[in-house]
C-alpha cells in the first residue's frame, strides 16, 4: 500500500454536490486541511460525465481561491452507470499477456466498441483448475470520453492530474488498508457491503478479503425524496430538502404530529424502494457465494445522515447496518469528524495500491 506524499486535492463531482478535499499524510494519519462541499451547477454533469466544463471549472476555481488552496496535484474520483465492472476467470499469465487476454475475453461479453473505452483489471485470486493456472480478475471498462473530460477540467484549472479513481475502489482502500471504523472491527477479514448514498444514485459494493467482489448501482437517491416532497406538498426543491432534513426520523413508528408523519411516510416510500433493490443484490450475492455471505452493511454519503435510516434499514433487511462516521487515523483541521461521512470517497482516493 502507498500513500501519496505531500498535499493533494481530491475532487468528486456528483449530480448535486461537488466535494473538494485537500489532504496530506502525516505519519500513519491522513490530515484533512480543507474539506468543502458546494452545489454542482445545473446541467453540468450527466451520469458522471461532465457536459459543461466551464461552469464546473468556475465554481471549483472560486473554492480554490476563497479557501486559499495552493496545491496543484489533483485526484478525481467518479461514479457512472456507464462504467462497466465484471469479474471473469482467465488463464494466468504474465501481466502484459493478461491485459490482452482480459480485453479479448471482455470483447466476447460486451457488444461495445472497445476503442472508446479504457480497460483495466485487478487480480483477485490465482488458483489451479485441472492442472492449469487460472486467475480471477475484476475488470473495469471506463469510457474514454469521460476520462478525457476530467483531464480537460484539470487542464483548465491549471492542475496536474495524478489519477482518476472510482468511488467503490476508494471506499474499499480506505476501509481495508490499515483503517477501521473502530478497534474491534477488522474489515479485511469480513464479507460486507458498502452503500454510497448519493443524490441520484446508490452504489452498492460487496467487499471480501479487502477486495471488491460485486457492484451494482440503483438509479435513485436523496433527490428522489426531495422531488416527492416537493410534488406532494407544493414546495420548491430547496425547501423540500430542508423539510426532509428537519422532519425525518425513521426510528419512530407513530408520530404525534400529522405533518411530520406525512413527510416521513414520503421518505419511507422511497427508502422502501431502495431496500427492495438492496435485498435483491444481497440475496443474489449470498446465493452465489454460500461460504462468504454478507454479514453487515455500512452506509455513507448524504442520505446516510437521515435520522434513523440505519436502524430502519437493519430491521427490514434483517442484517446489521451502520453509518460510517468514525474512521480511525483521519483528522479534520476545520470540521467535526462526523462530517467525514460526506468525504470518504475523496479521502480513500488518496491511498494508492
Amino acid at each position: 500500500m502507498l500513500y501519496l506524499f505531500g498535499r493533494f486535492i481530491s475532487i468528486e463531482i456528483g449530480s448535486q454536490n461537488i466535494k473538494i478535499v485537500e489532504c496530506e499524510r502525516k505519519g500513519k494519519n491522513i490530515v484533512i486541511h480543507k474539506s468543502v462541499m458546494i452545489r454542482t451547477p445545473r446541467n453540468s454533469i450527466n451520469d458522471g460525465i461532465i457536459v459543461n466544463i466551464i461552469s464546473i471549472k468556475e465554481v471549483i476555481q472560486k473554492v480554490l481561491h476563497d479557501e486559499k488552496i495552493k496545491c496543484k496535484s489533483v485526484i478525481f474520483t467518479s461514479r457512472s452507470t456507464s462504467i462497466i465492472t465484471r469479474i471473469i476467470t482467465i488463464p494466468f499469465a504474465k501481466q502484459s499477456e493478461m491485459q490482452s487476454i482480459v480485453k479479448y475475453q471482455m470483447q466476447q461479453y460486451l457488444p461495445i466498441n472497445f476503442d472508446e473505452y479504457i480497460v483495466e483489471f485487478v487480480l483477485l485470486e490465482k488458483f489451479k483448475q485441472e492442472d492449469a493456472q487460472k486467475a480471477r480478475v475484476r475488470v473495469v471498462v471506463y469510457p474514454k470520453d469521460m476520462a478525457e473530460k476530467y483531464l480537460e477540467l484539470a487542464k483548465t484549472l491549471k492542475l496536474t492530474p495524478v489519477c482518476l479513481d472510482i468511488n467503490y475502489n476508494c471506499i474499499t482502500k480506505l476501509l481495508c488498508n490499515n483503517f477501521s471504523k473502530n478497534t474491534e472491527t477488522q474489515f479485511k477479514n469480513e464479507t460486507f457491503a458498502t452503500i454510497d448514498m448519493g443524490s441520484d444514485f446508490l452504489e452498492f459494493a460487496v467487499i471480501l478479503n479487502g477486495k471488491v467482489e460485486f457492484t451494482r448501482i440503483i438509479s435513485s437517491g436523496g433527490s428522489y425524496i426531495d422531488g416527492d416532497i416537493s410534488r406532494q406538498i407544493g414546495l420548491d426543491i430547496e425547501n423540500a430538502e430542508i423539510k426532509k432534513i428537519e422532519n425525518c426520523d425513521l426510528s419512530i413508528e407513530q408520530y404525534d404530529d400529522e405533518n411530520k408523519e406525512f413527510i416521513n411516510n414520503i421518505i419511507k416510500s422511497v427508502v422502501d424502494d431502495w431496500i427492495r433493490e438492496i435485498k435483491k443484490f444481497v440475496d443474489y450475492y449470498n446465493n452465489n457465494n454460500k461460504n462468504n455471505n454478507i454479514n453487515k452493511i455500512y452506509i455513507y454519503g448524504g442520505s446516510s445522515k437521515l435520522k434513523g435510516i440505519d436502524v430502519y434499514m437493519a430491521n427490514l433487511l434483517n442484517m446489521p447496518v451502520s453509518v460510517l462516521n468514525n474512521i480511525d487515523n483521519i483528522s479534520f483541521k476545520e470540521h467535526n469528524l462526523e462530517d467525514s461521512v460526506f468525504y470518504l470517497n475523496n479521502i480513500g482516493s488518496f491511498i494508492r495500491l
